[in-house]
């Protein structure tokens, strides 16, 4: 079972950007790309995580005038705006240093791994203290009347009182 597990990841499909979107430039400010990816929430992303955009390449030998090997090497970071449960949409947060590549840019077919997920939002503390709880809370005498019950036999019909003697 597990060599089949292993086999299955070994010949996975990576996940992919599949298409790019940008607005027409009309001047006023450049219109930032949309990248669309093949990965989404069911695979962990969310609003706010980062990918690593990776560029396969091959390396070709000029002394036997033939392919060597591939090259994988990260290339840019991404933010995702939007996921779904299978696709999401992300932004460049910024391209990395490494070896020349044409076009300096992300392109269709490019893969991306999920690098980092989005911090949580911090909770406001809450004070540890029983004692700090009890003297913040007011004073019964200082509630509005309509907030204090009192419950009399009066209200209770008779028909109830007799069935729990």
């Amino acid at each position: 079972m597990l060599l089949l597990l292993f086999i299955q990841a070994l010949y996975a499909e990576p996940y992919r950007i599949y298409g790019l979107y940008q607005a027409v430039d009309l001047g006023l400010e450049r219109p930032q790309k949309d990248y669309y990816i093949s990965m989404g929430t069911r695979h962990g992303l969310s609003q706010g995580s980062t990918l690593e955009v990776i560029r396969h390449t091959a390396s070709f030998d000029a002394v036997y005038q033939k392919f060597f090997t591939e090259l994988s090497f990260p290339i840019a970071h991404l933010k995702v705006i939007h996921a779904d449960t299978d696709t999401a949409i992300a932004r460049l947060d910024h391209m990395l240093d490494g070896p020349n590549i044409n076009p300096k840019a992300i392109m269709a077919g490019d893969s991306v791994r999920l690098l980092q997920l989005p911090q949580p939002a911090k909770m406001p503390e809450t004070p540890q203290d029983p004692q700090h709880i009890v003297q913040d809370a007011p004073s019964p005498h200082l509630l509005p009347a309509s907030a204090t019950h009192t419950f009399e036999a009066a209200h209770v019909p008779e028909t109830a009182l007799m069935k729990t003697q």
